[in-house]
């Protein structure tokens, strides 16, 4: 920590304090949205694979959410960078939830296929959200809402892509991503 931050008593921002947090709201949003679909599945308990994806999808939202904050503050190095290295500590969080050695491997494997995919899909939304009097499709949060909505069994209900889009919301106002982000993408 700098030596102004601890006369502060501030935290320094580090990738690992933001992946940690990035993983917690990934599994929280994802548990307020499966607690609140609004068509219920039946059975589903949240360990379940429904559940297990649609935090996958929040988690790749999120670093894709990342991406595009570090590229408008530090252009192309930055967002690169911050992306390898956030990727690589958000999946070891995730994977160091078991102890099961061949699970965690398949956990690897499986969140840096996703991430990969993830980023050619949301790369292609030109916009965060909608325009006024324009198709939602092409626009992040609802391409995103849709791909959780899906993972959780919702279906395209369009109550549980607008819960996703204001829970997506909410999380990143929580997470301070923007500023965070901004923070990292400036110290390098």
């Amino acid at each position: 920590m700098g030596f102004i931050a601890k006369l502060l008593g501030k935290k320094q921002e580090t990738l690992d304090s933001l992946a940690q947090d990035i993983f917690t709201t990934a599994k929280s949003s994802c548990q307020t949205f499966v607690k609140n679909l609004a068509s219920s599945v039946d059975g589903d308990k949240p360990n379940s694979n429904r559940y297990v994806n649609a935090g996958y999808e929040f988690l790749y939202f999120f670093i894709h959410y990342v991406n595009r904050v570090a590229y408008s503050e530090g252009g192309v190095p930055a967002q690169e960078k911050l992306h390898t290295e956030l990727s690589m500590r958000v999946v070891h969080k995730v994977a160091s939830t078991t102890s099961n050695e061949h699970l965690r491997d398949f956990i690897v494997s499986t969140l840096q296929k996703g991430i990969n995919q993830s980023e050619t899909r949301y790369s292609q939304c030109k916009r965060i959200f909608p325009e006024t009097n324009e198709a939602a499709n092409g626009a992040l949060f609802w391409e995103a809402a849709k791909n959780i909505s899906n993972a959780a069994g919702g279906g395209s209900d369009i109550a549980n892509l607008v819960a996703a889009m204001e829970i997506m919301t909410n999380s990143l106002a929580s997470l301070r991503l923007n500023e965070r982000v901004k923070t990292l993408a400036r110290a390098d």
